[in-house]
């Protein structure tokens, strides 16, 4: 029988253990200080903050070989849809940030592993003592993919399969292969064992809906198969349907700690506090500011302020206003 308190808990677990690592990898003094810095200005409900982020999303690239329902990058043959970021615009941002961030997230809307430059961003961040994690559906792959992620450095790599046969499977990855990432994921371990690299770290991730729940034996069995090094259940946000795709998924209380910590950053610059939804408009953009001042603007502000008991504002992000992610 499914356990959704325990599955709940277990996620959260392997979050903080996820975290936890890169933290430990890539800690410095001044990391450590700034951390405990936004940790402090979280708990005293600060609005304006002296920290910069820790841990940031950046979105390579805009689009994506497969429809997934649900989401603003499926593939759609009668649209252009194919803005990928400049590695110029990249360095810029890990180098305002280098001295804060444990870990850069290269992946966001869009399949990362479509931007050619994918492995020099990667670098980039190894070489500035950055975890990187880049989430992928592994339909695009290849042994060359496998050589290039190992001498680039990723440290930790997510496998999207949401189910156990191809029925399943394509019914979320729509015009994906299951086959292929299973033949994909061997290659990529083999490549490993030849180059003897613990990393990246393979995680496989199952997406959990009302319909596929039940397939979690199997998947179980599947990871187990593939020797991967962790395995996720989890929930998405349906943006179009404004709720989340499983029923075993919490709302959280208290502040949206993203408003304090994180930052997702799009292929053209542009900046949204928030992971979950496609948030529009936008609250600021690279190109023409900094970080920084993008980060203590007034819709930042504001923004934080909603979640600090102040009244709602005008000028604060309109996804954040009407949240409903939060309790």
């Amino acid at each position: 029988m499914f356990n959704s308190e325990k599955m709940k808990m277990i996620h959260r677990l392997d979050i903080a253990k996820r975290h936890l690592f890169s933290f430990l990898r890539h800690n410095t003094l001044k990391k450590m200080a700034n951390l405990a810095r936004a940790e402090w200005e979280i708990r005293r409900g600060k609005t304006n903050l002296k920290s910069k982020p820790y841990m940031i999303k950046i979105d390579p690239v805009s689009f994506c070989n497969l429809s997934c329902p649900g989401c603003p990058s499926a593939f759609d043959p009668r649209t252009s849809n194919n803005g990928k970021m400049d590695f110029s615009l990249y360095t810029k941002i890990i180098d305002e940030l280098k001295h804060y961030l444990y870990k850069v997230s290269l992946y966001a809307w869009g399949e990362p592993l479509l931007n050619k430059e994918i492995y020099k961003m990667i670098g980039y961040a190894t070489q500035n003592d950055i975890g990187v994690v880049v989430s992928s559906n592994m339909n695009v792959f290849s042994g060359w993919h496998a050589e290039q992620m190992i001498k680039s450095g990723l440290e930790h790599l997510i496998v999207a399969i949401d189910g156990s046969t191809q029925e399943s499977y394509s019914r979320y990855r729509i015009g994906g292969s299951l086959e292929k990432v299973i033949d994909n994921l061997r290659i990529l371990k083999e490549t490993k064992r030849r180059y003897k690299s613990r990393f990246p770290i393979i995680e496989m991730q199952f997406l959990l809906t009302e319909e596929n729940h039940s397939e979690i034996p199997a998947i179980k069995e599947l990871s187990s198969k593939l020797e991967v090094d962790r395995l996720i259940f989890k929930s998405f946000y349906d943006e179009e349907k404004s709720r989340f795709s499983s029923p075993f998924a919490e709302k959280r209380k208290g502040k949206c700690h993203w408003l304090w910590q994180s930052m997702v950053i799009l292929w053209d610059g542009s900046i949204t506090p928030c992971c979950f939804k496609n948030t529009k408009p936008k609250v600021g953009a690279v190109v023409s500011d900094s970080i920084s001042e993008v980060w203590n603007s007034q819709v930042y502000v504001k923004s934080r302020e909603l979640f600090c008991g102040e009244k709602i504002s005008d000028e604060a992000n309109k996804e954040c206003t009407y949240c409903n992610l939060f309790v």
